[in-house]
C-alpha cells in the first residue's frame, strides 16, 4: 500500500483552506473599515470640540454680543477687538479684526453642516447675564457612509451686565 494523498484529498484540503482564508480576509477587511470609521469619528469629534472650545474661551470674556440666531456671532473680545465667528463653505471661521480676514478653525475634511448662535440676556440693563448657546452639526464621509455629530454648549459671559 502506497502512502500519500489522493487527488480528491488534495482538492478537499485546498478547498477548505480557501474557504478559511476567504472568511479570514473578509473579517480583516471589515475590521479595517471599522478602524477607519473610528478614526473618522475621532477626527470629527476633535475638530468640533476644538472649535467649540476656542469659541467658548473667547466668548466667555467678551461683551456686546450680536447674533439673532444666525450662523454668525459678532462681539468685543477681552482685547477690545471685534471678533467674528461664522460658518463659511462648511467650515467654522474666526476673525479678530472685525471680519476683514478670517482663519478656519475646522479642517477641510470635516463638513460643518450647521452652526447656530443664540444670544440671550445681552441687552444693556436687562438684569440678565449674557448667555450664548452654540450648536454645531458636522459630518465626515468615508466610502459613501456619512458620520454625523451634533454638539451644543452654553457659554455665559464673565463680564457683568451693564
Amino acid at each position: 500500500m502506497k502512502k500519500g494523498f489522493t487527488l480528491f484529498e488534495m482538492i478537499v484540503a485546498v478547498g477548505a483552506f480557501m474557504v478559511f482564508m476567504t472568511i479570514a480576509m473578509s473579517g480583516l477587511l471589515n475590521l479595517n473599515d471599522a478602524n477607519k470609521n473610528s478614526i473618522n469619528f475621532s477626527n470629527i469629534m476633535d475638530n468640533a470640540r476644538f472649535a467649540l472650545e476656542i469659541m467658548a474661551k473667547e466668548i466667555r470674556t467678551g461683551t456686546t454680543y450680536s447674533s439673532s440666531g444666525s450662523s454668525t456671532l459678532t462681539f468685543q473680545n477681552a482685547l477690545g477687538q471685534t471678533a467674528v465667528y461664522r460658518l463659511n463653505n462648511n467650515r467654522i471661521e474666526k476673525s479678530s479684526d472685525g471680519g476683514n480676514s478670517f482663519l478656519a478653525l475646522t479642517t477641510s475634511d470635516v463638513k460643518v453642516d450647521n452652526l447656530k448662535f443664540v444670544v440671550s440676556g445681552a441687552a444693556s440693563g436687562d438684569g440678565f447675564q449674557p448667555k450664548i448657546l452654540i450648536g454645531i452639526k458636522a459630518s465626515v464621509s468615508f466610502k459613501n457612509k456619512i458620520t454625523e455629530i451634533n454638539l451644543q454648549t452654553l457659554v455665559s459671559s464673565r463680564n457683568p451686565d451693564s
